[in-house]
Protein backbone atom coordinates (compact mmCIF):
# COMPACT_ATOMS: atom_id res chain seq x y z
CA UNK A 1 0.00 0.00 0.00
CA UNK A 2 1.31 3.49 -0.86
CA UNK A 3 2.22 5.97 1.85
CA UNK A 4 0.46 8.98 0.31
CA UNK A 5 -3.04 7.81 1.20
CA UNK A 6 -4.34 7.72 -2.40
CA UNK A 7 -5.65 4.18 -1.89
CA UNK A 8 -7.35 4.98 1.41
CA UNK A 9 -11.09 4.30 0.83
CA UNK A 10 -12.12 6.62 3.65
CA UNK A 11 -10.05 9.48 2.27
CA UNK A 12 -11.44 8.95 -1.26
CA UNK A 13 -14.99 8.98 0.10
CA UNK A 14 -14.27 12.24 1.94
CA UNK A 15 -12.93 13.80 -1.28
CA UNK A 16 -16.04 12.77 -3.22
CA UNK A 17 -18.34 14.21 -0.56
CA UNK A 18 -16.39 17.47 -0.59
CA UNK A 19 -16.61 17.66 -4.39
CA UNK A 20 -20.38 17.02 -4.31
CA UNK A 21 -20.81 19.72 -1.67
CA UNK A 22 -18.85 22.25 -3.75
CA UNK A 23 -20.93 21.38 -6.83
CA UNK A 24 -24.14 21.84 -4.85
CA UNK A 25 -22.93 25.19 -3.52
CA UNK A 26 -22.03 26.32 -7.05
CA UNK A 27 -25.48 25.28 -8.29
CA UNK A 28 -27.17 27.17 -5.45
CA UNK A 29 -25.08 30.26 -6.22
CA UNK A 30 -26.11 30.19 -9.88
CA UNK A 31 -29.76 29.72 -8.95
CA UNK A 32 -29.55 32.72 -6.60
CA UNK A 33 -28.03 34.83 -9.39
CA UNK A 34 -30.81 33.74 -11.75
CA UNK A 35 -33.40 34.74 -9.15
CA UNK A 36 -31.84 38.19 -8.90
CA UNK A 37 -31.86 38.53 -12.71
CA UNK A 38 -35.16 36.99 -13.85
CA UNK A 39 -35.26 35.85 -17.47
CA UNK A 40 -38.67 36.75 -18.90
CA UNK A 41 -39.17 34.64 -22.02
CA UNK A 42 -42.38 36.46 -22.90
CA UNK A 43 -40.44 39.59 -23.89
CA UNK A 44 -37.51 40.21 -26.23
CA UNK A 45 -35.17 42.61 -24.47
CA UNK A 46 -31.74 41.95 -25.97
CA UNK A 47 -29.39 44.94 -26.14
CA UNK A 48 -27.32 44.77 -29.32
CA UNK A 49 -23.95 46.46 -29.78
CA UNK A 50 -21.36 47.77 -32.23
CA UNK A 51 -21.60 48.55 -35.94
CA UNK A 52 -23.05 46.26 -38.59
CA UNK A 53 -22.70 46.02 -42.36
CA UNK A 54 -25.84 45.06 -44.28
CA UNK A 55 -27.09 44.42 -47.75
CA UNK A 56 -30.54 46.04 -47.89
CA UNK A 57 -33.23 44.98 -50.33
CA UNK A 58 -35.45 46.97 -52.63
CA UNK A 59 -38.95 47.44 -51.29
CA UNK A 60 -40.68 44.07 -51.56
CA UNK A 61 -44.24 44.46 -50.36
CA UNK A 62 -44.76 40.72 -49.95
CA UNK A 63 -41.74 40.38 -47.65
CA UNK A 64 -42.65 43.53 -45.72
CA UNK A 65 -46.23 42.26 -45.32
CA UNK A 66 -45.01 38.96 -43.83
CA UNK A 67 -42.72 40.84 -41.44
CA UNK A 68 -45.56 43.11 -40.35
CA UNK A 69 -47.90 40.16 -39.71
CA UNK A 70 -45.22 38.33 -37.71
CA UNK A 71 -44.55 41.40 -35.60
CA UNK A 72 -48.23 41.63 -34.68
CA UNK A 73 -48.74 37.91 -34.05
CA UNK A 74 -45.62 37.77 -31.83
CA UNK A 75 -46.84 40.51 -29.48
CA UNK A 76 -45.68 43.73 -31.11
CA UNK A 77 -43.68 46.44 -29.40
CA UNK A 78 -45.16 45.69 -25.98
CA UNK A 79 -43.25 42.41 -26.13
CA UNK A 80 -40.11 43.96 -27.61
CA UNK A 81 -40.90 43.01 -31.22
CA UNK A 82 -39.95 45.88 -33.52
CA UNK A 83 -39.87 46.50 -37.26
CA UNK A 84 -36.56 46.63 -39.15
CA UNK A 85 -35.39 46.89 -42.75
CA UNK A 86 -35.17 43.56 -44.65
CA UNK A 87 -31.47 42.83 -44.95
CA UNK A 88 -28.65 40.30 -45.02
CA UNK A 89 -25.97 40.96 -42.42
CA UNK A 90 -22.45 40.88 -43.85
CA UNK A 91 -20.73 41.62 -40.51
CA UNK A 92 -22.20 42.17 -37.03
CA UNK A 93 -20.97 43.85 -33.84
CA UNK A 94 -17.91 45.52 -35.29
CA UNK A 95 -15.65 47.56 -33.06
CA UNK A 96 -13.74 50.64 -34.15
CA UNK A 97 -10.50 48.68 -33.85
CA UNK A 98 -9.68 45.26 -35.31
CA UNK A 99 -7.34 44.68 -32.33
CA UNK A 100 -6.22 46.55 -29.22
CA UNK A 101 -3.03 47.75 -30.89
CA UNK A 102 -4.73 48.69 -34.17
CA UNK A 103 -5.61 52.27 -35.12
CA UNK A 104 -9.22 53.41 -34.93
CA UNK A 105 -11.10 52.55 -38.14
CA UNK A 106 -12.89 55.28 -40.05
CA UNK A 107 -15.89 53.04 -40.71
CA UNK A 108 -17.54 55.12 -43.44
CA UNK A 109 -14.37 55.65 -45.48
CA UNK A 110 -13.33 52.02 -44.99
CA UNK A 111 -16.68 50.68 -46.23
CA UNK A 112 -16.50 52.91 -49.31
CA UNK A 113 -13.03 51.53 -50.05
CA UNK A 114 -14.33 47.98 -49.53
CA UNK A 115 -17.02 48.56 -52.13
CA UNK A 116 -14.55 50.05 -54.63
CA UNK A 117 -12.24 47.07 -54.14
CA UNK A 118 -15.08 44.59 -54.49
CA UNK A 119 -16.62 46.29 -57.52
CA UNK A 120 -13.25 46.36 -59.28
CA UNK A 121 -12.84 42.61 -58.78
CA UNK A 122 -16.43 41.67 -59.43
CA UNK A 123 -17.33 43.91 -62.39
CA UNK A 124 -20.95 42.87 -61.86
CA UNK A 125 -20.50 39.45 -63.52
CA UNK A 126 -17.90 36.78 -62.74
CA UNK A 127 -16.07 34.98 -65.53
CA UNK A 128 -15.41 31.39 -64.51
CA UNK A 129 -12.94 29.21 -66.40
CA UNK A 130 -14.31 25.89 -67.64
CA UNK A 131 -12.33 22.66 -68.00
CA UNK A 132 -11.82 23.27 -71.72
CA UNK A 133 -10.29 26.68 -71.05
CA UNK A 134 -13.32 28.67 -72.14
CA UNK A 135 -15.13 31.08 -69.84
CA UNK A 136 -18.73 31.01 -68.71
CA UNK A 137 -20.54 33.95 -67.17
CA UNK A 138 -22.20 33.46 -63.84
CA UNK A 139 -25.93 33.97 -64.15
CA UNK A 140 -26.44 35.59 -60.77
CA UNK A 141 -25.57 39.29 -60.86
CA UNK A 142 -24.29 41.13 -57.82
CA UNK A 143 -27.50 43.00 -57.12
CA UNK A 144 -29.68 39.91 -56.72
CA UNK A 145 -29.87 37.23 -54.05
CA UNK A 146 -31.98 34.11 -53.79
CA UNK A 147 -33.49 32.34 -50.77
CA UNK A 148 -32.79 28.60 -50.68
CA UNK A 149 -34.87 27.54 -47.67
CA UNK A 150 -36.87 28.57 -44.61
CA UNK A 151 -35.50 28.01 -41.13
CA UNK A 152 -36.64 28.44 -37.53
CA UNK A 153 -33.83 29.38 -35.13
CA UNK A 154 -34.06 29.34 -31.34
CA UNK A 155 -31.32 31.55 -29.87
CA UNK A 156 -31.41 31.51 -26.04
CA UNK A 157 -29.36 33.92 -23.96
CA UNK A 158 -27.13 31.04 -22.85
CA UNK A 159 -25.97 30.33 -26.43
CA UNK A 160 -22.52 31.33 -27.70
CA UNK A 161 -21.08 31.66 -24.20
CA UNK A 162 -23.84 33.99 -23.04
CA UNK A 163 -23.99 36.10 -26.20
CA UNK A 164 -27.35 34.70 -27.34
CA UNK A 165 -30.16 37.17 -28.08
CA UNK A 166 -32.83 35.33 -26.07
CA UNK A 167 -35.31 35.08 -28.93
CA UNK A 168 -37.10 33.00 -31.53
CA UNK A 169 -36.37 33.78 -35.19
CA UNK A 170 -38.04 32.82 -38.45
CA UNK A 171 -35.68 33.41 -41.35
CA UNK A 172 -34.86 32.75 -44.98
CA UNK A 173 -31.50 31.13 -45.72
CA UNK A 174 -29.80 33.00 -48.56
CA UNK A 175 -27.81 31.17 -51.19
CA UNK A 176 -24.11 31.84 -50.66
CA UNK A 177 -23.15 32.92 -54.16
CA UNK A 178 -19.48 33.55 -55.09
CA UNK A 179 -19.97 37.33 -55.25
CA UNK A 180 -21.58 37.36 -51.81
CA UNK A 181 -18.67 35.41 -50.34
CA UNK A 182 -16.26 37.83 -52.03
CA UNK A 183 -18.01 40.84 -50.53
CA UNK A 184 -17.92 39.27 -47.07
CA UNK A 185 -14.21 38.49 -47.44
CA UNK A 186 -13.33 42.03 -48.56
CA UNK A 187 -15.25 43.58 -45.65
CA UNK A 188 -13.87 41.10 -43.07
CA UNK A 189 -10.29 41.82 -44.18
CA UNK A 190 -10.87 45.54 -43.59
CA UNK A 191 -13.00 45.46 -40.43
CA UNK A 192 -12.31 42.08 -38.83
CA UNK A 193 -14.93 39.35 -38.49
CA UNK A 194 -16.94 41.02 -35.74
CA UNK A 195 -18.89 38.64 -33.52
CA UNK A 196 -19.42 35.92 -36.13
CA UNK A 197 -16.50 33.92 -37.53
CA UNK A 198 -18.76 31.84 -39.76
CA UNK A 199 -20.76 33.56 -42.49
CA UNK A 200 -24.30 32.15 -42.88
CA UNK A 201 -26.24 34.66 -45.01
CA UNK A 202 -29.90 34.92 -44.07
CA UNK A 203 -32.85 37.29 -44.02
CA UNK A 204 -34.55 37.40 -40.61
CA UNK A 205 -38.25 38.21 -40.70
CA UNK A 206 -38.77 38.64 -36.95
CA UNK A 207 -36.95 38.64 -33.63
CA UNK A 208 -39.59 37.38 -31.20
CA UNK A 209 -39.71 36.36 -27.53
CA UNK A 210 -38.65 32.80 -26.82
CA UNK A 211 -42.16 31.79 -25.76
CA UNK A 212 -43.34 32.31 -29.38
CA UNK A 213 -41.37 29.24 -30.41
CA UNK A 214 -44.36 26.99 -31.18
CA UNK A 215 -46.04 29.72 -33.25
CA UNK A 216 -42.90 30.37 -35.30
CA UNK A 217 -42.03 26.70 -35.80
CA UNK A 218 -45.51 26.15 -37.30
CA UNK A 219 -45.33 29.35 -39.36
CA UNK A 220 -41.89 28.51 -40.76
CA UNK A 221 -42.91 24.98 -41.73
CA UNK A 222 -46.03 26.27 -43.52
CA UNK A 223 -43.97 28.70 -45.58
CA UNK A 224 -41.43 26.01 -46.43
CA UNK A 225 -44.17 23.71 -47.73
CA UNK A 226 -45.63 26.54 -49.81
CA UNK A 227 -42.16 27.52 -51.06
CA UNK A 228 -42.87 31.18 -50.26
CA UNK A 229 -40.08 33.47 -51.56
CA UNK A 230 -37.86 30.47 -52.39
CA UNK A 231 -35.73 30.76 -55.53
CA UNK A 232 -37.22 34.16 -56.28
CA UNK A 233 -34.82 37.07 -56.98
CA UNK A 234 -34.39 39.46 -54.07
CA UNK A 235 -32.97 42.70 -55.45
CA UNK A 236 -30.27 44.39 -53.35
CA UNK A 237 -30.53 48.18 -53.15
CA UNK A 238 -27.79 49.28 -50.73
CA UNK A 239 -24.60 48.23 -49.03
CA UNK A 240 -25.06 49.98 -45.71
CA UNK A 241 -23.39 50.72 -42.40
CA UNK A 242 -25.62 50.73 -39.31
CA UNK A 243 -25.23 51.52 -35.65
CA UNK A 244 -26.75 48.47 -33.96
CA UNK A 245 -26.28 49.76 -30.43
CA UNK A 246 -29.22 49.19 -28.10
CA UNK A 247 -32.51 47.50 -28.88
CA UNK A 248 -33.87 47.11 -32.42
CA UNK A 249 -35.84 50.34 -32.09
CA UNK A 250 -32.52 52.14 -31.47
CA UNK A 251 -30.79 50.99 -34.65
CA UNK A 252 -29.92 53.80 -37.09
CA UNK A 253 -28.27 54.02 -40.51
CA UNK A 254 -24.90 55.75 -40.85
CA UNK A 255 -24.14 55.23 -44.54
CA UNK A 256 -25.99 53.77 -47.52
CA UNK A 257 -24.32 53.13 -50.87
CA UNK A 258 -26.34 52.11 -53.93
CA UNK A 259 -25.41 48.68 -55.28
Amino acid sequence: MSDDGDDDPQQNTTKKKKKRRLNEQDKERKEEEADKNPYDKSKFDHVFSGLSIWLEFEANEDVKDQMKKLKQSCGGEECGVYSFFPHVTILYNLEKKKADASPIIDAETTLKECWKQFAAKDDKVDNNEEEDGTTAKEETSSNKLSASDWMYFHYPKSADNGKGFGCSISLLLIEKSPWLEKLHKVCAEAFGHGERDKFIPHLSLVYAPEDREELLVEYTERQRKKGLFLNEPLVVRYLSLWSTEGRICDWRPILKMPV
